[in-house]
């Protein structure tokens, strides 16, 4: 791949941005993935984009079960990292 074709870098902690996004969902005070497939198959095509500041990662589903959910992610700060790791290691 060349040097202008090259693969954004999307390492780093994100916070979903809950007012900017639109969710297809009841808002989650805690968000927790499970996915059971019975006798139905799920289609999810994320298309995902990076903001020239590198500061919001948007994820969209325009054509996919999902079809019309945002998801807004904001870079967070260093302190913010900490924060979270502390309040995952009491939990």
């Amino acid at each position: 791949m060349s040097a202008t074709h090259a693969r954004p870098d999307f390492s780093g902690v994100w916070s979903l941005n809950i007012s900017r996004s639109t969710l297809r969902v009841e808002i989650p005070k805690k968000i927790e993935s499970l996915l059971k497939v019975a006798d139905r198959e799920l289609h999810f095509r994320d298309h995902w984009s990076l903001s020239g500041d590198k500061k919001i990662l948007t994820m969209a589903h325009p054509d996919d079960d999902l079809a019309g959910q945002i998801s807004i992610l904001e870079s967070v700060s260093s302190q913010d990292v900490g924060e979270f790791r502390s309040s995952v290691a009491s939990d």
